[in-house]
């Protein structure tokens, strides 16, 4: 990112940037490695989860090799068919939204046109596409698949340069192929995402299309939320209902995320023509209403632990959510230990 051509904006930072997501996620788990409290297990499954009283029982396999542990809390942040949610029994809400989409990642091998420089949404109700940059060399296409089109057919690379020459004219000699899977978007909310010692995150918690681009950002923020509180629990300075905070503050937060993103993919790839009809007339006539004034307001804290909008002026300004003073024990020197079980998908 170069920081001298970021616009100057209220924030002091770019609202929206491309990245190449593989890039982010390695940066962490070079990060992640180097902390001497967390323990890193590649192709080890969780095939069983028990809660018992404030323990959490796991059945662990790696290979042919079995083996169960047990640990205070689980937060499970595996995907969006979450064995952890499962075992848990804990059912989802399906706002409807089921689209497949083909995504194409490359690295160019020449310089593209210039409009490739740009990301581009074509609202086409034949077949709704789009492309963007990712980086400084890497190009991203996808395609929404029309309900006859197989998924493994559309999964061969002589589809995937198909489709790139008929939509963008772009071949073997433009762009090296690096990535290319369909991808079934979908808007599904978990009911719960707390069971005993056991918390859901990520896509395990909440999964939406991608036409914010939100996805892997709100799973970034539920591990925010979670990690300093059960920092603090583990090492005695919190009680344990500061993690109750947990879901309250998250869900009310990634819910519009969810609903806005869906909205935004119903208008931008409606296959009715009719209704693109009268979608098109609304844009091209600035028929459109003007996005609704974020509202703000102060939190202020009436009991220990919680937060709640403000009743009027003079009760001050909340902060962030704790455990009550009068329940917080002596501070221990010593560093939680971690497991992060990986598998590779």
């Amino acid at each position: 990112m170069d920081v001298a051509d970021t616009p100057s904006l209220p924030m002091g930072f770019s609202a929206h940037i491309s990245i190449h997501q593989p890039d982010i996620e390695e940066a962490i788990d070079r990060k992640v490695r180097t902390l001497p409290n967390v323990t890193v297990r590649e192709g080890t499954e969780l095939t069983g989860l028990k809660i018992s009283g404030e323990k959490v029982g796991l059945s662990l396999r790696a290979g042919d090799v079995g083996e169960t542990m047990h640990s205070r809390y689980v937060f499970a942040a595996d995907a969006a068919r979450s064995f952890v949610r499962s075992a848990l029994g804990i059912e989802r809400d399906d706002s409807g939204f089921n689209e497949r989409w083909l995504n194409l990642d490359g690295e160019r091998k020449q310089p593209l046109p210039a409009s490739f420089e740009e990301t581009k949404q074509y609202c086409d109700p034949a077949r709704g596409h789009m492309f963007l940059p990712t980086g400084t060399n890497r190009q991203r296409f996808e395609f929404a698949l029309l309900p006859d089109e197989d998924t493994d057919e559309m999964e061969r690379v002589e589809s995937a340069w198909r489709i790139l020459k008929q939509y963008h004219s772009v071949g073997p000699d433009d762009l090296r192929i690096i990535r290319q899977i369909v991808y079934t978007f979908e808007c599904r909310m978990a009911r719960s995402w707390r069971c005993g010692q056991v918390f859901l995150g990520g896509d395990a918690a909440h999964t939406m299309p991608p036409y914010l681009g939100q996805g892997a950002c709100s799973g970034i923020r539920d591990a925010a939320n979670f990690a300093w509180k059960l920092d603090l629990v583990l090492r005695n300075v919190a009680s344990p209902e500061v993690l109750e905070s947990y879901e309250p503050e998250r869900r009310p937060h990634v819910a519009p995320i969810m609903r806005t993103a869906v909205m935004l993919g119903k208008i931008a790839n409606t296959h009715s023509r009719t209704v693109a009809f009268f979608r098109d007339l609304a844009f091209r006539f600035n028929l459109v209403p003007p996005p609704q004034p974020v509202l703000s307001f102060p939190l202020c804290r009436h009991h220990p632990g919680r937060l709640s909008r403000c009743p009027g002026k003079g009760c001050g300004l909340g902060t962030a959510a704790r455990a009550s003073q009068d329940r917080q024990s002596p501070c221990k020197a010593r560093r939680p230990r971690w497991l992060q079980l990986r598998t590779d998908c």
